[in-house]
């Protein structure tokens, strides 16, 4: 879990989690959504990392908790975006290519890295090019700058 139990279930948070978020290591997203998991999902679950972007909530987590955090038809995402007041997809944490397949909605072609600045080109086929991808999402949830090419 990203907060102890005596923070997901209170308002402030203790000294031990208000430091993780002082060092970095939590978020003020992180913190509302292990809020609104504890309370919608009755199992113990994890994520890795929450990224709000726009309207939209993205819960990056493990195989085996994403069903637990998505629940039976949806449930809890449903709970969880009427408590937080916005949308929320849940995404597998898994290899680059598959995670980025999962985010942009379209199969991927390949991922070049270009140098100097390490910039990483993803290939989309051109039948996908109305696909309206944003290249800040990518580098919120991944962790590293994206260019969108179709071919």
């Amino acid at each position: 879990m990203k907060l102890c139990s005596v923070c997901l279930n209170s308002d402030i948070l203790c000294s031990g989690c208000q430091r993780k978020m002082e060092n970095g290591l939590i978020s003020k997203t992180d913190v509302e959504v292990s809020r609104a998991l504890e309370k919608t999902v009755n199992v113990k679950t994890d994520f890795v990392r929450a990224t709000e972007h726009k309207s939209q909530l993205i819960i990056v987590c493990e195989k085996k908790d994403a069903k637990l955090i998505i629940g039976r038809g949806g449930k809890n995402v449903r709970e969880i975006s009427k408590l937080l007041g916005k949308g929320v997809r849940v995404i597998e944490n898994s290899g680059e290519k598959k995670m980025l397949e999962d985010i942009l909605g379209a199969p991927v072609v390949g991922i070049n890295i270009v140098y100097p600045d390490e910039i990483r080109r993803i290939r989309i086929d051109k039948r996908f090019r109305k696909l309206r991808a944003d290249p800040v999402l990518l580098e919120k949830i991944m962790g590293s700058k994206y260019n969108i090419t179709f071919e």
